[in-house]
C-alpha cells in the first residue's frame, strides 16, 4: 500500500495505491488519522489506484466521516474504480 499526501489550499488530498485489506487497514487508518487531526479543510481521497478494498478499508472511511464532521469538514472520495464503487454501493457509504 502506498499513501501520498498533498496539501492544496486548507484541503489534503490523499493518493491510495494498492489494496485496502485487513493487513493495510491499521497503517492506512494511522495515517489517515494523523490527516484528519493537523488538517483544517476537507479531506480528499484518490482512490483510482485500488485495486480491492474489504470491509477493513470501508470500517476506516466510515470513522473518518464521523470524527470529520464532528469538526464541521467532510471526507470525499474521487476517482472511485468499479470494482471499489460495487462495495461502496452494497454498504451504502
Amino acid at each position: 500500500m502506498e499513501i501520498k499526501t498533498k496539501k492544496i489550499g486548507k484541503h489534503t488530498l490523499v493518493r491510495l495505491s494498492g489494496r485496502l485489506d485487513i493487513t493495510q487497514a491499521d497503517d492506512v487508518e494511522s495515517q489517515l488519522a494523523n490527516d484528519v487531526q493537523s488538517g483544517e479543510g476537507d479531506l480528499i481521497i484518490n482512490l483510482e489506484a485500488i485495486s480491492y478494498i474489504s470491509s477493513s478499508g470501508i470500517r476506516i472511511f466510515v470513522g473518518m466521516v464521523r470524527e470529520l464532521e464532528k469538526q464541521r469538514r467532510k471526507l470525499k472520495l474521487c476517482a472511485i474504480t468499479p470494482p471499489v464503487k460495487k462495495v461502496f454501493d452494497v454498504v451504502e457509504l
